[in-house]
């Protein structure tokens, strides 16, 4: 069984040859569904009054549960450029709206998970959440340069807390000031979780 936390978003994302508008997005959405084929997966999480029924019914009819989920206020949203190559992404626009005070408040029934992955949301809910599992075997999170430049001391503080830390090639460099990869995944790896994913690219 799975407990995942993070973004659920509406994106607008342009690349070179077309621009998709307010299309769903969130590491949340993206890990949960991913997550479904292989596990029943649950998911802790925020949307507003404006989320599309369209993006409910998807995440609902994979089998995903949608307990933990809240909805109130404004969707969080963010708008990105992609480079041609799609390594390279630009961020046009932020807009926490209703993540900006989401408290992830999971279920009694859901605390024994042995999976928790922490997807993209500020680092202080990623660690509130971590902190209402009982005792999973394996704690798992993602983050984005955003909170790697606006709450350095709480990130450094989850990822003191978790397993295994999944950033891209940049956000490894950024965050442990390394510009080889090697080094950047060890400089992470002595701040305490076993493992370091990197991604190539965005």
């Amino acid at each position: 069984m799975i407990t995942c936390t993070g973004s659920i978003a509406l994106d607008t994302t342009r690349t070179r040859e077309q621009t998709i508008e307010r299309a769903l997005g969130g590491a949340a959405a993206f890990f949960s569904y991913s997550a479904s084929f292989f596990s029943p997966t649950r998911l802790v999480a925020v949307v507003g009054d404006d989320f599309p029924q369209a993006h409910w019914n998807l995440l609902k009819g994979k089998g995903i549960d949608l307990k933990g989920v809240e909805r109130r206020g404004k969707t969080f949203f963010i708008d990105w450029n992609y480079s041609a190559d799609g390594r390279e992404r630009t961020t046009n626009c932020i807009e926490l709206n209703c993540l900006a005070d989401f408290k992830p408040s999971v279920p009694e029934e859901w605390r024994d998970s042995e999976i928790v992955y922490l997807g993209t949301i500020p680092p202080s809910q990623q660690l509130k959440m971590l902190d209402q599992m009982r005792a999973p075997k394996l704690a798992l999170m993602d983050t984005i340069e955003y909170y790697i430049e606006n709450d350095l001391s709480n990130l450094k503080k989850t990822i003191a807390a978790v397993d295994a830390v999944l950033v891209n090639d940049g956000e490894a460099r950024k965050y442990s000031r390394q510009t080889e990869l090697r080094k950047a995944a060890e400089a992470i790896l002595d701040q305490g979780p076993r493992m370091v994913l990197i991604k190539k690219g965005s």
